[in-house]
Parts: C-alpha cells; structure tokens; sequence
C-alpha cells in the first residue's frame, strides 16, 4: 500500500488515497494480451469511482498497447459473437447491443449516428443494416480503419480525433467500451454532450466492476465503473437525463443519457445510491484470487484441464498459472479449430470425456454457462464449487 496525493478523474476531489501496487500481478490488455508493468490503483473517497493512476509509464505502456493493438484477433478480426437477444442462439455483439437499444428508444427512420472509438465499424455496419436511411459517422484515434468506415455506405464520414474537430450534431452517439479507457473522459462527455440534437440519445457500454471482477485486470482500463459512479460521471458531464437498460446481474453496463430518453425510462432514486469502492475492490481482488486458487487446485487431478473463454478471463487465467491447462473452450465458432496460446479451442461438443472445464466468470453468470452447456461428458467447476 502506498499514499499518494490524487485527483479524481470524475470529481476533482483531491485527497490522501490509498494506492494499490498492481505491478507484480499478472494484467491483461483489452485486446487480450498478457502484460505486466506499472499499475497503481485507487479508489475515490468522494464519489467511489475506482480508477488506475495515469502515471508517466502507465500512459507509455498503454500506448505500447494501442500502437499494436490487434481487435478480436482469437476470430481473426471478426467480431465477437454473444447470446442473442431473444436467447436463442448467438450473434453479433453489436447486433445484440442495438437490438436492445431499439427496444427501449425509438429512432426516427433517418438521423445521424456517430460511434465514439469505433474501431473497425462493427457497431456502425450492423446499425446500418438496421437503419439504412441513416447517416454513418465513425470517430477514433488514428486513421488504421478509416476506409473500412468509409465503406460502410456511400456517405460514411470517419474523424481522426487526434487533430480533427467533430462540427456536426447527431440523433445517436455511441460509445462502447470506449470510456473506461479515456483519461480526459469527462470532457469528451462534455463535448459530445452538446453535439446531440434536440432529441438525440448517447448510448453508452463499459464493463461493471460491481459484477465482473475480471475488469480489475484490464491494464489499459484507467475505470472500472458501477452503474452508480458510470450515472455520477454522465451527470457531471451534463447528461441529466439517465437510463439504465442492464439488469443488476449483467458483466455490461448499458446505459442511454441525453434529451431524447422518455420520461418513462428515467433512472429513479435507487440507482443513484453510492457503491463502497473500497470494499468492492477487495472483494474483487480476493475473488480473483480465490479463483486462481482453485484452478491451480483442478491441475492435481490426472484428467485434463480446459479453460472456457478465449477473452479477458481466460486469457489471465492460462498466463497467471503458467499455461497448465490442455485446452481451451469457446461458444464462438470463429474462435475455434484453432490455437490460442498454444492451446486447442474446442467447443463444448468437443471437450474430451471426463474433462475438466473451470468457468471463470462472476458465479451468477458461470452458473447459467454450465446450466446451459452442461451434459454427461462435461464437468464444469465455477469459482464456488
């Protein structure tokens, strides 16, 4: 434990806080890679908001990680696949994402949509399946996936927000996964406040730390948000009008803000209460640790070992312990039939009878993984059993 002068990156409020050194501990990136440097971790004593310190060689090694960075490289680029909307069956992330948005907000048939770190347009392509009367704006940092933006229609519009300024207004403004990394998050929130028309909508993703313990590992994640402290920052930035469209049990955070959320779906009063930072980050540490724990523990019986996920989880587990697992095991058909990390990707049909396979997800979630894909010749083991 260190003590450290600090200024909340959502507050401002400067106190004494107590740092915790995550250097030794084995780190993930968002574009899952194994990484191990500088880490200083805090918690807000004003507004609770758990964050990394932007020390001098934390922003250069995540900028290591950006200049290199390879998106959904387990698929060979291709986007994440998640369980669909309705529960039958698996699609598109994005896809999943919108339809749930659709459900709640409706849209005009044309507008202007802007995706705020779009990377290579996943979101942007299935919304303009979806919308095609709309206009198509991507913003990110750099120009490596300019033209694929610019392919999406005949009039898609990319931004480099490295040295070019965003002059339009937009019905919809999309981040995802894209505030956790920001240093300066407030004030692009700010600034994109006001480029919302009349009755435009932001619709907003992070990780949820109050659920997802794993998110702690993500090295280049400077916040590690709750619905409570992701609602204190958008209201700050000038978002009064909030909705929380994820269930209380959900890894995501899913979140519309801005003039155009209906009255019907604004937050009340109980999503507002303040979340215990500090008491949430030992539990996560401790969980992860538990979790360690008990797959190093699977290791000393003689059937073989599977890890499921080929994302953050998975990819901390198999480099912490070491690689001792024999395989791992993925929903995704484009992440299987191949290596990853040295390892078969099988799919649950696959795995070798009388395997083993550890869930490393939240219990809630792990549960309803096993209760799905369990069968006679597959052992599941989740961080409780």
């Amino acid at each position: 434990m260190l003590d450290k002068e600090y200024a909340c990156l959502t507050c401002g409020h400067e106190h004494t806080a107590n740092c915790v050194d995550l250097s030794l501990w084995t780190l993930v990136s968002s574009d899952c890679r194994a990484k191990k440097a500088e880490a200083l971790a805090v918690v807000c004593e004003h507004c609770q908001t758990i964050q990394k310190i932007p020390t001098a060689e934390w922003l250069r090694a995540i900028g290591e990680i950006y200049d290199t960075y390879q998106i959904y490289h387990q698929s060979g680029g291709k986007e994440q696949k998640i369980p669909s909307q309705d529960g039958q069956g698996m699609d598109r992330r994005s896809k999943v994402l919108l339809d749930r948005v659709f459900s709640h907000v409706v849209l005009p048939e044309q507008g202007a949509v802007l995706d705020y770190g779009c990377g290579n347009g996943a979101l942007l392509r299935s919304f303009h399946e979806l919308k095609p009367n709309w206009s198509i704006s991507g913003a990110d940092i750099g120009g490596h996936f300019k033209d694929e933006i610019l392919n999406i229609s005949k009039d898609s519009k990319f931004y480099n927000v490295a040295n070019e300024k965003i002059d339009e207004k937009f019905e919809m403004i999309s981040l995802l996964h894209c505030l956790e990394h920001l240093v300066d998050g407030s004030d692009i929130l700010q600034d994109l406040s006001v480029k919302l028309s009349e009755n435009g909508i932001l619709f907003i993703q992070v990780p949820n730390a109050k659920v997802n313990p794993f998110d702690l590992l993500i090295y280049d994640h400077v916040f590690h948000f709750t619905p409570a402290t992701l609602s204190e920052k958008l209201k700050r930035a000038g978002f009064e009008r909030v909705c929380i469209l994820s269930s209380d049990d959900e890894k995501e955070i899913s979140m519309v803000a801005g003039p155009g959320v209906p009255d019907e779906l604004l937050c009340d009063g109980d999503n507002q209460h303040a979340d215990d930072g500090l008491e949430l980050f030992r539990a996560n540490v401790s969980f992860l640790k538990r979790c360690e724990e008990k797959f190093l523990s699977l290791k000393r019986d003689n059937r073989k070992l599977g890890i499921f996920g080929t994302s953050i989880a998975g990819t901390w587990l198999s480099a912490s312990c070491d690689g001792i697992h024999d395989f791992f095991v993925d929903e995704d058909v484009e992440r299987t039939g191949s290596k990853y990390h040295d390892r078969d990707v099988l799919l649950p049909t696959d795995v070798p009878g009388h395997a083993v396979v550890f869930v490393p997800l939240p219990p809630k979630i792990a549960t309803k993984v096993m209760n799905r894909l369990d069968g006679p010749r597959l052992v599941y083991c989740s961080i409780d059993q």
